[in-house]
C-alpha cells in the first residue's frame, strides 16, 4: 500500500492532531467498505507486467464469514481498448451484495489494474450499488469500460 495509503494515514493523523476534521479511515491492512467505524476502503496495487490490485474484500472473506454476495467478472479480452494495446490477459472480478446491491470487493489482473481498482474504490467510498454503476457513462474505448462489463454481467 506504500505511499498512497502512509499519505492518507498522515492526512488522518494531522487532522486528528488540529481537530479540523474527523475523517476516518481504515488502518488495517484489510480494505473494508465502509466499515462499522466509519472507515473508508483503501486500495492496494502491485505494478509488475501486469499489474495486480485490489480493494475491499476476497471471495475467500465472504465465505469464511457466511455473506451473501454475488461475483461479476469481466475480460481484457473482450475490451476494445485492451485489444488495441494488444493487453488481452487480463480479468476483473466484482463483488457486491445480492440483487445489484453495494459493491464489496474488486479484485483486478492485467493492464492498468491499478486505474481500475481505483474507480472501484472512489465508488465504494460513496456506498455505490452496481445498479447504479450500470448506468454511469464510460468513456469509449477505455479499460475503464471493464468494470461496466462487470457489473453488466
Amino acid at each position: 500500500m506504500l505511499a498512497h495509503a502512509a499519505e492518507w494515514q498522515a492526512k488522518v493523523v494531522i487532522d486528528r492532531l488540529t481537530d479540523t476534521s474527523k475523517s476516518p479511515i481504515n488502518e488495517s491492512t484489510e480494505a473494508h467498505p465502509r466499515a462499522s467505524d466509519g472507515a473508508w476502503p483503501v486500495p492496494a496495487a502491485i505494478f509488475t507486467n501486469p499489474e495486480a490490485a485490489c480493494v475491499g474484500k476476497t471471495e475467500d472473506q465472504l465465505k469464511a464469514e457466511g455473506a451473501a454476495y454475488e461475483c461479476r467478472k469481466a475480460f481484457h479480452r473482450a475490451n476494445g481498448k485492451a485489444l488495441a494495446m494488444n493487453e488481452t490477459e487480463g480479468m476483473l472480478k466484482l463483488l457486491s451484495e445480492p440483487g445489484a446491491g453495494r459493491i464489496l470487493g474488486c479484485h483486478a489482473f492485467g493492464a492498468h489494474s491499478a486505474d481500475l481498482i481505483q474507480e472501484a474504490s472512489a465508488l465504494m467510498c460513496r456506498n455505490t450499488m452496481v445498479g447504479q454503476l450500470r448506468h454511469m457513462v464510460h468513456i469509449h474505448p477505455t479499460l475503464s469500460e471493464i468494470l461496466l462489463a462487470a457489473a453488466e454481467a
